[in-house]
């Protein structure tokens, strides 16, 4: 059975998957679950008599953006191993290390909520992107500095423009 820790913006959820069942803890709690492709973008998680679609945004470099009913989760799944050596490397990572965060999808910046230089916390909303008439808030992935905005309100994007450089912050 492989395990895995999956950050979902704040919050750090525990699963292991193996040839016959699939089992997920949040808070404690644990529940099996099944997951299926729909195509190569959607999928469907089946648990407790629930169905729940997960539509993913966009990838890179491990990261993941979804939407899972209405609302948009930065995601980055791990392996035990690679939590091991994450944990083995933190005390030699350089501090410089800079996050870029993209456009998940094409839209117009209608808000920026934060300027240069300023400290930002993980989840904290970044700018509001409008795409096919709806509203899109962007949330920092990272504790972390604004180190450089890219785009400015009323400015178009495609998806996977660099919209902000965020110098991580460690605690």
């Amino acid at each position: 059975m492989a395990e895995y820790s999956v950050k979902v913006n704040n919050e750090l959820i525990k699963a292991a998957t193996g040839s016959k069942s699939n089992l997920i803890s949040i808070h404690g709690n644990s529940a099996e679950f099944s997951v299926r492709k729909v195509c190569e973008h959607l999928f469907t998680i089946s648990t407790d008599n629930r169905v729940i679609e997960v539509v993913i945004v966009s990838r890179s470099k491990g990261n993941y953006i979804l939407l899972i009913e209405g609302d948009y989760y930065f995601v980055r799944p791990k392996t035990k191993l690679e939590e091991l050596t994450e944990k083995i490397l933190a005390g030699s990572e350089s501090t410089s290390q800079s996050v870029e965060i993209t456009a998940p999808m094409p839209g117009l910046i209608i808000d920026l909520m934060v300027s240069q230089g300023v400290a930002v916390r993980e989840g904290d909303h970044l700018l509001v992107l409008e795409a096919m008439k709806m509203e899109n808030v962007i949330k920092s992935p990272i504790n972390g500095i604004v180190s450089q905005i890219k785009k400015s309100r009323n400015e178009s994007v495609d998806k996977g423009e660099i919209l902000f450089v965020l110098k991580k912050k460690f605690d």
